[in-house]
């Protein structure tokens, strides 16, 4: 390589090496780390005190909500389905229409019973009021005409009778004569038991027999006007429809479901309880509930009834707790998660969940005394509820650090800037 190349490289060299001197040369130095006094500058924390309270232990029983109540109406007349309230989904309230079914012929069958019990109440009215003057004069004159056959008929078969002694004549005719006597005889007798009856008046036994005529055409009257108002199909309680069993324009039969009604205001969550849990519940017991679907909403529950018989296919005891829904956000078929108590301790001290700091050996607090020096001390947790959770060894009143905690070591001086919670 000829000389010249070589110190041009050497020079080149010589200038990168100055260059990157003079550059380290110019460039600020790093802080060394603080010794003395600003080692000991306090770190701003926020802390928290220690509070004693009263605290549930809880275990979780998940369910399936379910309406409150739930009642298919069904047709009690049959005929076409005239007129709906609604579709699926729709609100009504207890004696609202949901559906009509076209009542002509009902109407009709109405107006003939309405005819048969007019009919059976006059004739009992003109039989409890009796004869009157025509029919009296008329029976009294169907007598005397009996009276006038009758006696003529006698003369004839006094006379035959006479000649038949005698020979005059024969028998046969002699047998015509009589029959038209007797014939005679019972018209008279017939003609006389119906004056006495017109003046007598009804039998007891003939007015009570119209009177269960009455009886019998008003209750017949009563069905068909009771058919009619069935012709209108009403609520029978508060509730959304559920589900259309019909449409306008189909064929309803007697006993025919119209429409399926649930009752929202209120839901029942079906749960299990497992053999531990079942004797710690009792009816009117309140529990808290929550819907996953809901984001976890809380709601307050009763227990409305528990079963003394396990469930042969899930092993558990069939709970049903109330829960009141007001804005029927809770859907029947929702899953639902119910707590029940298990235990209450009474005097806990609790401090913030984020003020403990879960290290290998354990979870510990970092405790702030009075003099701004933080004591690292492990603790115990206990019952964890509403944000707070219960800790051991800790005094009501102490303050313990719910920020910045990867700074704090025993020792550390910080001062308190913030309350956490």
């Amino acid at each position: 390589m000829p000389k010249r190349v070589i110190r041009g490289i050497v020079v080149i060299v010589l200038i990168v090496t100055a260059g990157a001197l003079g550059w380290m040369a110019g460039r600020p130095r790093e802080t060394e780390p603080a010794t003395g006094t600003a080692a000991a500058q306090a770190i701003a924390v926020a802390a928290a005190p220690v509070l004693v309270e009263t605290v549930a232990e809880t275990t979780e029983i998940t369910g399936t909500v379910t309406p409150l109540q739930t009642v298919t109406v069904i047709s009690k007349v049959t005929g076409p389905v005239e007129w709906l309230a609604g579709d699926v989904g729709t609100l009504v309230r207890k004696g609202d229409v949901i559906a009509r079914i076209d009542d002509a012929d009902l109407q009709l069958q109405l107006k003939q019973a309405q005819a048969v019990y007019e009919q059976a109440q006059a004739s009992l009215d003109r039989l409890r009021a009796g004869a009157s003057a025509e029919e009296r004069r008329q029976a009294e004159a169907t007598v005397a005409q009996a009276e006038a056959g009758f006696r003529l008929a006698q003369e004839s078969y006094e006379r035959a009778r006479f000649l038949l002694e005698q020979g005059v004549i024969a028998k046969d005719a002699y047998d015509s004569i009589v029959s038209q006597y007797e014939i005679a005889r019972s018209q008279l007798e017939a003609a006389r038991q119906v004056l006495a009856q017109v003046e007598r008046g009804a039998l007891p036994e003939d007015i009570r027999a119209v009177e269960a005529q009455v009886k019998q055409a008003e209750v017949a009257l009563e069905l068909a006007e009771k058919q009619v108002r069935d012709a209108t199909i009403t609520a029978p309680i508060d509730g959304r429809i559920a589900v259309l069993h019909t449409e306008v324009g189909s064929f309803l039969g007697t006993g025919s479901p119209v429409a399926t009604l649930v009752y929202l205001d209120e839901v029942v969550v079906e749960a299990g309880a497992s053999d531990r849990l079942v004797n710690m519940l009792r009816p009117g017991d309140k529990v808290r509930v929550k819907i996953p679907a809901l984001s976890d909403t809380a709601y307050e529950g009763e227990v409305m009834a528990v079963s003394p018989v396990v469930d042969q296919y899930t092993r558990l005891y069939p709970v049903r707790v109330r829960v009141e829904n007001p804005d029927h956000l809770i859907k029947p078929g929702m899953m639902a998660t119910v707590q029940v108590v298990t235990a209450v301790h009474e005097d806990a001290t609790t401090v913030p969940v984020s003020a403990v700091v879960h290290k290998a050996a354990g979870p510990v607090v970092f405790v702030v005394g009075e003099d701004g020096t933080i004591e690292e001390r492990p603790v115990t947790l206990g019952v964890s509820a509403g944000g707070r959770v219960q800790v051991k060894p800790v005094a009501p009143g102490e303050l313990v650090a719910v920020s910045r905690q990867s700074l704090l070591a025993d020792g550390v001086q910080v001062t308190v800037e913030g309350e956490g919670f």
